[in-house]
């Protein structure tokens, strides 16, 4: 009787976290603040799971858990070096609070991939089928503003970039979910919601995730489900083929003129006039003396009044002063000009990690949302976002949930 009971108890707080985190996902497009909510309900659920009930971890899941809980630390160790007796310090930093998040974010992860293994069938349907709700109604909310005029839709998340780079993670899960079985009709599904994400992406105006998503999305497809012959990758080809051309004079052409004008200004002025382009590389390269100046990190404050003295001293990249109190627009450059080394190590042991866990677990799904976050941050700073560094190790949590996660003998390269 007591097992029976402790079973049933752990299941309800097992789904509980789970259906808070999916939740999360779901109002993340339109309602953030009851999405962040749900985030740290889901959080104290788990860590009453992790003291109350008797849990172990596979040696595998535990480098999703290991590399969450590194980069949340990693951030927080960072601050604390930085700013604990500093008259600078700020408890609202918005460093400070990513930390807490990713490392919360971790024993989220331990508590549901430690109690999962009776649950594999559960998870697979359940997350598929949200996730699935999810991708339709924030591509319902891109609709809705796109019709009422909006220039650049933002999903009510309130920066276009941010939330491309967040719905185009949900989409390639979405895609590598429905495609798992490899038949025809579930690729065909695949194939239309990769039409929609490719084309809501287009009306978000971000420059990197309208290249970068055909590109995760037929790289690893093309990998993944080569045994289909190349008809099935003339097919992905000729549909991208037909969107881009849809959307070509509305919306590409324009972004590749504005960043050829901005590319131009960038090289005539030596970067002391301001664009979204020319401040990004004006940024990158003072960034990167700043991390050949101070190898072991530094305090923002302190990057900030090197970035001034470096360009009154080479009369260049002005324009990098506009942003750099904020980030630098890069996050392996905004990382190495903060943490330094240590953080750039932790920073590529996270990435590393999870390309090795995605591709021992044949898991495609998750191996597409990391590479949309590696490639999301040569342009941004993903993980000191309130809404991403909720959203993207959520997502990372439900593709590893919804896969067996169980290590296989061929890689995700060669299993069917």
């Amino acid at each position: 009787m007591y097992k029976k009971i402790s079973e049933n108890t752990i299941s309800w707080f097992y789904f509980s976290a789970l259906f808070c985190i999916i939740l999360s996902v779901f109002f993340n497009f339109f309602d953030e603040k009851i999405s962040r909510i749900l985030f740290f309900i889901s959080c104290y659920i788990s860590i009453i799971g992790l003291v109350f009930f008797r849990v172990g971890i596979h040696k595998l899941d535990l480098m999703i858990i290991l590399s969450l809980g590194f980069i949340g630390l990693s951030k927080l160790f960072w601050f604390a070096l930085e700013y604990i007796g500093n008259p600078d310090f700020d408890v609202y930093d918005s460093y400070l609070a990513t930390g807490k998040r990713l490392l919360l974010s971790a024993l989220i992860a331990w508590f549901l991939l430690s109690v999962r293994r009776r649950r594999r069938v559960l998870n697979e349907k359940i997350i598929k089928n949200t996730l699935v709700i999810s991708f339709i109604t924030a591509s319902c909310i891109g609709f809705f503003q796109y019709i009422h005029g909006i220039d650049r839709v933002d999903f009510y998340v309130g920066r276009s970039t941010d939330a491309a780079y967040m719905y185009a993670a949900l989409s390639v899960a979405v895609i590598f979910t429905q495609a798992k079985s490899g038949n025809i009709t579930n690729l065909f599904l695949a194939g239309i919601v990769f039409l929609i994400a490719l084309y809501m992406i287009f009306l978000t105006g971000t420059r990197n995730v309208m290249f970068s998503l055909p590109f995760v999305i037929m790289s690893i497809g093309l990998l993944k489900f080569r045994h289909l012959g190349w008809k099935i990758f003339l097919t992905v080809i000729l549909a991208v083929g037909i969107v881009t051309g849809a959307s070509y004079q509305r919306i590409i052409k324009p972004k590749i003129d504005e960043t050829k004008t901005q590319l131009a200004i960038y090289e005539q002025t030596d970067g002391n006039k301001a664009s979204s382009l020319g401040s990004r590389l004006a940024m990158w390269h003072v960034g990167v003396a700043s991390f050949l100046q101070h190898p072991l990190g530094i305090s923002k404050e302190g990057r900030t009044e090197w970035f001034k003295q470096y360009v009154a001293e080479h009369k260049t990249d002005r324009s990098s002063l506009d942003f750099v109190n904020i980030h630098l627009h890069n996050e392996f450059i905004d990382t190495a000009s903060l943490q330094g080394i240590q953080g750039i190590l932790v920073l590529l042991f996270f990435y590393v990690s999870m390309i090795y866990y995605a591709v021992k677990t044949c898991n495609s799904a998750l191996l597409a949302t990391v590479f949309v976050v590696i490639i999301s941050g040569f342009t941004d700073v993903v993980f000191i976002s309130r809404e991403q560094s909720i959203f993207f190790p959520i997502i990372f949590i439900l593709v590893v949930l919804w896969n067996d996660g169980m290590p296989q003998k061929q890689g995700i390269l060669l299993k069917q």
